[in-house]
């Protein structure tokens, strides 16, 4: 079967993406220790390690303790750099990001990763897909001008998330230009133009660049 490998590829780094943002989650998580906490919205970074007052890094949870919280966030986002590198492209692949998706959802891996997952499981559903329909429909010819964009959307959408990571836990580099309550609606809006836009354009360049390839 063929394999498409920009979009393998693509569908890969999304994963790896997902899961260092959530295991910051966890990591902070772990930080707070063995506290109780309230089942469902939490905050990862607790009052004593944010680095700017806005650096909560909001995160959903069904275990009520932090610690143990922690412990299987990072757990399921070492499971995600797994699947991104052992089995992104083998059977039941897209089964398995579902259910790490919501793991990491439900388990404190914060509320930005899993969308980061989403885009990767959209593009995982074209890794062994027949890509002729992209060059010979209307739509299809069309994408074949964003060829010429990979790897280079792949390359960027990688350091606009990790400036977004950054960005997130300590507000820099943001706060060198705004001040904090600016920051952080700069910071919303840039986080949803990388996820809604920029993501979807590098999902479809890498589509493109795979039709080249087997046309």
């Amino acid at each position: 079967m063929t394999i498409n490998h920009a979009t393998k590829t693509l569908a890969a780094a999304l994963c790896i993406l997902g899961g260092i943002a959530s295991i910051i989650h966890g990591i902070f998580e772990v930080l707070q220790g063995n506290t109780p906490v309230k089942a469902g919205r939490i905050l990862a970074i607790s009052p004593a390690h944010r680095m700017w007052e806005f650096g909560g890094e909001p995160a959903l949870t069904i275990i009520p303790n932090y610690l143990i919280t922690g412990i299987v966030s990072i757990v399921i986002s070492v499971s995600v750099f797994i699947w991104a590198i052992a089995f992104i492209d083998k059977r039941h692949n897209l089964s398995g990001l579902i259910v790490l998706t919501i793991l990491m959802l439900l388990f404190g891996g914060g509320l930005a990763p899993p969308t980061f997952m989403l885009l990767a499981i959209i593009t995982t559903i074209f890794i062994k897909r027949p890509l002729q329909f992209c060059v010979s429909t209307f739509i299809g010819k069309r994408l074949k001008s964003l060829t010429i964009l990979w790897p280079w959307t792949l390359y960027l959408l990688f350091a606009f998330v990790i400036i977004a990571v950054i960005a997130g836990v300590s507000g820099y580099p943001f706060q060198f230009i705004f001040v904090p309550e600016n920051t952080i609606k700069i910071l919303r809006i840039y986080g949803q133009v990388v996820t809604f836009i920029f993501g979807p354009l590098t999902i479809l360049s890498a589509i493109a660049f795979d039709a080249k390839v087997v046309k």
